[in-house]
């Protein structure tokens, strides 16, 4: 047959015979080696795997052969794109006659696709450690919002009791403001009986009505903007509480996306690493 270097071992010679034969059980470009102790008998391949080297050659003592030539044990190796223009996957299974190994059969594999297929994995695995990143810097964000949110909340809370409390001192003033007003109408009544005796007490009178009324009116003014105050607080506090309400279910979906975006990295590794094993 031709395209090999006839063997000196019998079981060496049935190798170069039925190699050729398997080509059909593959569905990937593979190759096919049969050496002997020291040099190639025979490389034929198909597709991207027909690597060109001469036959006769030494077989190398670093490649997946050479091992198995000199361990008496099965070996693969990866040989890089550098030394054929691609990358492929050496298994080499030492031939034995009667317990003394003769030669080798090495099978060649394509490794393009699965070099392709791990450059994605690993570039997806970057893509989503960025993405894992970027996601987790925004649950930072959104934490320090929420505690932000809490403080207005807190603050809020304060300016609203504040309020509350200072319009029951402005009614409690307001009391006050009335009772005098009537403290000066009843000065007013009597002076008024008193006559000419009670022109100096109506001059009190009067100005107390004064005092009780400009009170009056800077305890309805007071009243009106605390009131305007108190009901934007409150509004501030409801729009704050809706707030951290979204802001709470958003953190919470952000860390279920953390969480699935791990263990899809994860999954990303592993897969690249039986890729590798292949």
């Amino acid at each position: 047959m031709e395209g090999y270097i006839p063997a000196d071992n019998q079981l060496l010679q049935d190798c170069l015979d039925v190699l050729p034969l398997l080509y059909d059980l593959f569905d990937e470009d593979v190759s096919f080696s049969v050496c002997d102790t020291e040099k190639f008998l025979m490389n034929r391949g198909q597709g991207e795997m027909v690597i060109e080297h001469d036959l006769g050659i030494p077989v190398p003592k670093g490649g997946a052969a050479g091992m198995a030539l000199s361990s008496g044990q099965s070996q693969s190796k990866v040989v890089p794109k550098e030394l054929y223009g691609i990358v492929f996957k050496s298994y080499a299974v030492p031939v034995k006659d009667e317990g003394v190994t003769v030669g080798c059969i090495s099978l060649a594999k394509s490794q393009t696709a699965h070099s392709k297929f791990a450059e994605t994995c690993t570039a997806l695995s970057e893509r989503l450690s960025q993405i894992h990143d970027v996601i987790h810097e925004m649950s930072d964000t959104m934490q320090e919002m929420l505690a932000s949110n809490e403080h207005i909340l807190e603050i809020t809370n304060k300016t609203v009791a504040a309020a509350d409390s200072t319009s029951e001192i402005l009614s409690f003033i307001q009391n006050i403001s009335t009772q005098t007003r009537l403290l000066g109408l009843n000065a007013s009544i009597e002076a008024a009986r008193a006559g000419e005796s009670g022109k100096g007490f109506e001059v009190v009178a009067q100005e107390i009505e004064k005092m009780s009324q400009s009170t009056t009116d800077s305890v309805k003014k007071s009243s009106g903007q605390l009131a305007t105050l108190s009901n934007a607080s409150k509004n501030v506090l409801k729009q704050v509480k809706l707030s951290n309400d979204a802001f709470s279910s958003q953190a919470g979906r952000i860390d279920e996306i953390i969480q699935n975006i791990s263990e899809l990295n994860d999954s990303m590794t592993r897969l690249n690493e039986l890729v590798k094993d292949v």
